[in-house]
Order: C-alpha cells, then sequence, then structure tokens
C-alpha cells in the first residue's frame, strides 16, 4: 500500500515538475529535450528493473481474458461485494502507477507547438509508445519466464500512461495560465 501511495505521490510530483521546466524552457528546445531524454532513459531502466531484472524466473502463465484479475478481487455473496484479495487491487493500482511517469514525461519531448493537450497527434503518439512498451515487457515477462503475460497489464499500463499525460496537460495549463496572466498588463 505504501509502495502505491508512495509512487503515486512521486509521479504527480514529476508531472508538476516537468510542466514547470517545460513552461520555463520555451525558448531552449535543445536542453528541454535533453533533459526529457534524461528522464525517459532513468525511467525505461527503473521500469526494465521493476518488471523483469528484479524477478526470479518461475513459471510462465498467459491471460488475455479481460479484466480477470479486477473480478479476483471481490467476492459477490448474501452481503454483497466485498474486496477479498488487497493484495492484488494494490497490484493492480501499482500497473497504473507505474506507467504514469511515462505519460508525463513523453509530451515533455514533443515540439512546443505540439505540446498542446487537446492536440490528438500528441495524445496517439503517447498513447501508442505507452500501449508498445507494456507490450514489450509483458512479451519480455514471458520469454525470459519472469512474469505473467496478462491482458489486465497491458490496460493499467496504457491507462497509466494516458492518466500521467492527463496530469501533465493539467499542471501544465494550470502553470502557462498563471505565467500569462502575470505577463498580461493590468488595463485599468
Amino acid at each position: 500500500m505504501y509502495k502505491t501511495i508512495c509512487a503515486t505521490l512521486i509521479a504527480i510530483t514529476l508531472s508538476m515538475m516537468l510542466s514547470v521546466i517545460s513552461i520555463a524552457l520555451r525558448e531552449h528546445s535543445h536542453l528541454r529535450r535533453l533533459i526529457g531524454l534524461v528522464l525517459l532513459s532513468i525511467y525505461i531502466l527503473c521500469n526494465l528493473y521493476i518488471t523483469l531484472l528484479s524477478r526470479d524466473v518461475r513459471d510462465v502463465s498467459i491471460s488475455i481474458t479481460p479484466f480477470h484479475s479486477y473480478l479476483r478481487c471481490f467476492t459477490i455473496d448474501q452481503s454483497g461485494i466485498r474486496i477479498t484479495r488487497w493484495w492484488l487491487v494494490w497490484q493492480i493500482l501499482l500497473n497504473y502507477v507505474l506507467y504514469i511517469p511515462l505519460g508525463c514525461i513523453l509530451p515533455f519531448l514533443w515540439k512546443a507547438e505540439e505540446r498542446v493537450c487537446i492536440h490528438s497527434t500528441v495524445f496517439f503518439r503517447t498513447l501508442s509508445i505507452g500501449f508498445a512498451l507494456s507490450m514489450m515487457v509483458e512479451l519480455m515477462q514471458v520469454i525470459l519466464s519472469v512474469g505473467f503475460f496478462e491482458f489486465d497489464d497491458i490496460f493499467g499500463n496504457t491507462s497509466g500512461t494516458i492518466i500521467g499525460y492527463l496530469v501533465y496537460c493539467l499542471f501544465f495549463n494550470i502553470f502557462d495560465t498563471m505565467l500569462a496572466r502575470q505577463e498580461i498588463p493590468n488595463r485599468s
């Protein structure tokens, strides 16, 4: 539980920092791009360590049934719906949280005119890269026999990328608006 909370706070902090840096370095695209590539490299190394390199060899399992792990979290009986596998709930949440930083870093890399958050090209690029990285990690877990290939993981990871993108856009728009208000002289 604490890992999930800490990772979420780190992801949100990263998003806020990247938004501010992105606005501050608007005129210095090479420096912004260098910072983004360094952060992306660090993120990918951390992701690969967590999902592949830190795991022991074990039996491989493949589950392409949509939302199978979500349904396993709950028990439905006469008293209603109860969460019975909290460890699985945290595992599902970690799939989302693990990819939030990717969703924050990717729009930071695009050209200034493409970073407008309502720009569909930026959104679909970010979504596609999040999906592709998640798919690659899931396939590598099977090939290296260090994990499970699950549709639910790909769904959670891709959703986490989208959440990171939206959080980045939210903070970028907030800080950009605040900066624009400071630059406009008072006309009274």
